[in-house]
């Protein structure tokens, strides 16, 4: 039942089926604690929040994802405590809170390490990448983005590193090379989306344009973020909502808020 739980719920998630897939970690939940499986029943709690995080519920993502690090711990399973640190510290980010980050995510990198072929301390790296980055310190979320570029190619993640792609070129935007963010995000799009989470390749279509405009090519940089645009509206992600207003906007200054 776990096992097919599982399936199911990556299924629903990359397909953006937000209520069915609350409704598969639910039964998830609750097949793991008819087995006594502690932590089959922290894994479900860390999708369940994941995916709540998705849709911004973020007071309940937080409770399931406390849940999750306490039974996480109590069965003592680094790689589950690691991965629910990570998206508590991805709720932080999400809000905006670039100076609470650091106190999930600096604890999650350790216990990443060596785990999933490279694939979880990639994953904590780029997440530290944005916190130092929220936070003005760009050399040093250089340094951990480019490490965890190397560790997603190692391990050939390559949802993971659209990700990681577009999270290294907006730390270039940052220090002023357009020409290495757009380079980058190219690389991100190209892998194309069989291999991707669709918000991510929007998320780089949406660095692009950004790039793009500071370039001074207006015409590439409103197609890049209509495309982001199609892509959200047909994920049905929240954060369309906010990209919509900003298209809307006179001029869409180079330096707009870019998706989250």
């Amino acid at each position: 039942m776990v096992r097919l739980v599982h399936a199911t719920e990556t299924f629903l998630y990359h397909q953006a089926r937000w209520t069915e897939l609350f409704d598969v970690c639910v039964l998830g939940i609750a097949a793991a604690r008819h087995g006594g499986d502690r932590a089959d029943e922290a894994w479900f709690l860390i999708r369940s929040g994941w995916a709540r995080l998705q849709v911004s519920g973020w007071e309940r993502a937080a409770a399931d994802l406390h849940a999750a690090l306490a039974l996480a711990r109590e069965v003592d399973d680094p790689y589950l405590i690691a991965y629910a640190l990570n998206d508590l510290g991805d709720i932080c980010l999400r809000q905006g809170r670039y100076r609470d980050a650091p106190a999930h995510l600096d604890l999650a990198l350790p216990l990443s390490r060596g785990t999933d072929n490279g694939r979880q301390e990639a994953f904590v790296r780029t997440n530290r990448s944005r916190a130092l980055a929220g936070l003005g310190r760009h050399d040093e979320a250089l340094a951990h983005a480019e490490r965890a570029l190397v560790l997603r190619r190692r391990s050939d993640d390559r949802e993971g590193e659209v990700f990681t792609l577009d999270r290294l070129a907006r730390v270039w935007q940052a220090l002023g090379d357009h020409g290495k963010a757009i380079a980058l995000c190219e690389q991100a799009i190209a892998i194309g989306p069989e291999h991707a989470y669709r918000p991510d390749l929007a998320a780089a279509f949406d660095t692009l344009g950004a790039s793009a405009l500071h370039v001074g090519d207006s015409e590439r940089a409103a197609s890049c973020r209509h495309r982001a645009l199609e892509i959200l509206d047909d994920f049905g992600d929240h954060r369309a909502a906010a990209l919509r207003a900003r298209l809307g906007a006179a001029g869409d200054p180079p330096s707009g808020r870019l998706l989250p």
